[in-house]
């Protein structure tokens, strides 16, 4: 783990321009483009959302199966199902190109962000950039190359995952078993602003914080009232001061819960806390 000062997600310009082939296809193919990534954001897919998630996955399988890919559906009991879509490619003995993108948001259902629009050269919606915009450009990229008989000696593997956003609980396997057969990997989150390329990205370490005071009722409190809210404040407010951004070091406590009451004075609250790190790749 190592802090990059002003570049903490290891940043790299591309050295050459594209095929003008393959530009060319893209912007020809501009409406068609930002049609699906509307329509992708446009489905709420919280992450503990199944039959949203569920959704993505069947509308990228009829994309994918359309690009003559060969595709499974892996089912889970209780979080969204994952997609694996498979082209052959010219030698199908070459070891894969992997390519990885994420179908789950973080916004809950009901939290009002669930519409899509664009604004000059800008689009906004939950997911425009992390990271349906990164499946809507993975799967533009292969249509440019399959269109100009550009996919190479390599087959191409495009998992597209459900749980991304709550740590990959049933993915993380599939994932790792993948890339064990793969050449290369690219993973579609966003990139830097001015088009570089990111090549490693922040460690993470999520946790859950419990604390426990004694309950009472608050009109015959002391000063010294062991308030588990009250001690919580005092960790959360420790736990910000460790934001290091010069050093590529986040930390953010996400949610807080605890009491039961106004006129109570709490016995247990909790926090749910992430802290990252630049990684040099």
């Amino acid at each position: 783990m190592a802090g990059l000062a002003g570049n903490p997600y290891n940043i790299k310009k591309p050295k050459a321009d594209m095929n003008p082939k393959l530009t060319n296809y893209i912007r020809d193919n501009r409406d068609a483009l930002f049609s699906l990534l509307k329509e992708l954001v446009l489905i709420q897919s919280y992450s503990h959302n199944k039959e949203g998630v569920d959704r993505m996955a069947l509308r990228l399988l009829r994309e994918m199966n359309d690009m003559g890919a060969e595709c499974r559906v892996i089912e889970e009991p209780k979080l969204g199902n994952h997609l694996i879509a498979r082209f052959p490619g010219h030698h199908p003995e070459e070891k894969q190109t992997l390519i990885v993108g994420h179908m789950d948001t973080v916004f809950p259902e009901g939290s009002g962000f669930d519409w899509y629009k664009e604004n000059g050269t800008r689009c906004f919606g939950p997911g425009v950039a992390d990271m349906k915009g990164g499946l809507v450009v993975g799967i533009f990229a292969l249509k440019a190359l399959i269109h100009n008989g550009c996919m190479g000696k390599a087959p191409v593997t495009f998992i597209c995952n459900s749980d991304e956003e709550i740590g990959s609980p049933g993915s993380r396997e599939l994932i790792r078993e993948e890339s064990r057969k793969s050449k290369r990997a690219y993973v579609l989150e966003a990139g830097g602003l001015s088009n570089e390329v990111v090549t490693g990205r922040k460690g993470n370490l999520s946790f859950r914080l419990s604390v426990t005071g004694q309950a009472g009722h608050a009109a015959f409190a002391g000063e010294d009232k062991a308030s588990a809210i009250l001690e919580l404040a005092r960790k959360t407010i420790s736990i910000e001061e460790m934001n290091r951004p010069d050093q590529g070091i986040s930390a953010n406590v996400g949610t807080v819960a605890g009491g039961i009451g106004p006129n109570t004075v709490p016995d247990n609250a909790e926090a749910l806390r992430g802290l990252g790190n630049a990684l040099v790749a």
